[in-house]
C-alpha cells in the first residue's frame, strides 16, 4: 500500500503438495488512511526445496467515480452512520461495503427521546423514500412483517420462510440506473413499497416509506 506502513497477516504454516493451491478468504481493510492508497501488494514468503522464496502480487486500486448524477434518497436533514469509515459495520459484507444508514433526530438532537418508544414515535418513521435517479426496478420485497432478531436461532425461521435478503434488509427496492449503476433501499414499512419488479421509475419518484423491518435497531433507511 503506497505511503502506508505494511502489515503482515499471521498465517499458520501449511504444506502444499504438487498442484495444490491456497488463498486468502474474506479479508477486508480495518484501517482508514488519510492519504490515497493506490495499490495493494500481497507478499507471500515460503520455503521450497530448502530455499526461501517470495512471490508478490500487486493490485492497482482505482477510485470509482459515478457516471450518473444522483439526488439524496430522502428530503430533509438526516443523521448518517455505518458508512465506510465505520470499520465493523457494513464493511464486513462485500455487497454492503459502501452502505450508509440514515436516521433522523428530534429537536433535542436525539433519535430515542422517551421511554418505550414505538416505531411511529421516531421522527423518520413513514418518511417518503425517493429514487435517486431514473431507473428500472430490478427487485423488490413488500411482505416482510417484523424486525428480525439479532439472535440467529430466533431469526432462522424468518430466514427459512422469507429468504436471506428480506430477513436482513426487510422490505426493499433495488434499482438499476444508466451505465450499469445500481441503488438499494432497505427496511421499508411492510406494504409501503410503491413499485413492482420491472417498473420504470423517475428521479424523485416515491418508491416506499422508511420503516423498521429486517435487522434494524431503530427506524431508518439502509441505502447503498
Amino acid at each position: 500500500m503506497t505511503g502506508v506502513q505494511t502489515c503482515a497477516l499471521p498465517i499458520s504454516s501449511s504444506i502444499l503438495k504438487a498442484n495444490q493451491e491456497t488463498g486468502i478468504f474474506n479479508e477486508y481493510f480495518v484501517v482508514i488512511y488519510a492519504g490515497i492508497i493506490d495499490k495493494l501488494s500481497i507478499v507471500v514468503t515460503y520455503v521450497m526445496d530448502g530455499q526461501e522464496c517470495k512471490e508478490v502480487l500487486t493490485i492497482p486500486l482505482i477510485q470509482y467515480k459515478n457516471k450518473n448524477e444522483y439526488i439524496f434518497p430522502l428530503n430533509g436533514c438526516f443523521s448518517t452512520c455505518g458508512n465506510y469509515t465505520c470499520l465493523l459495520d457494513h464493511r464486513q459484507h462485500y455487497s454492503m461495503e459502501f452502505a450508509i444508514d440514515m436516521a433522523q433526530l428530534n429537536e433535542e438532537h436525539k433519535i430515542f427521546f422517551k421511554d418505550n418508544m414505538k416505531e411511529e414515535d421516531h421522527v423518520i418513521f413513514g418518511r417518503d423514500i425517493i429514487a435517486i435517479a431514473d431507473g428500472e426496478v430490478m427487485d423488490c420485497y413488500n411482505d416482510f412483517p417484523v424486525t428480525s432478531s439479532w439472535d440467529w436461532e430466533k431469526r432462522k425461521p424468518y430466514f427459512d420462510k422469507y429468504g436471506a435478503l428480506p430477513s436482513q434488509c426487510g422490505n426493499y427496492v433495488s434499482l438499476k440506473h444508466a451505465n450499469d449503476e445500481y441503488s438499494f433501499y432497505g427496511h421499508m414499512i411492510m406494504g409501503s413499497v410503491a413499485v413492482n419488479k420491472g417498473d420504470k421509475v423517475k428521479q424523485g419518484q416515491v418508491i416506499g416509506n422508511v420503516g423498521h423491518t429486517g435487522m434494524s435497531n431503530c427506524p431508518h433507511l439502509h441505502f447503498q
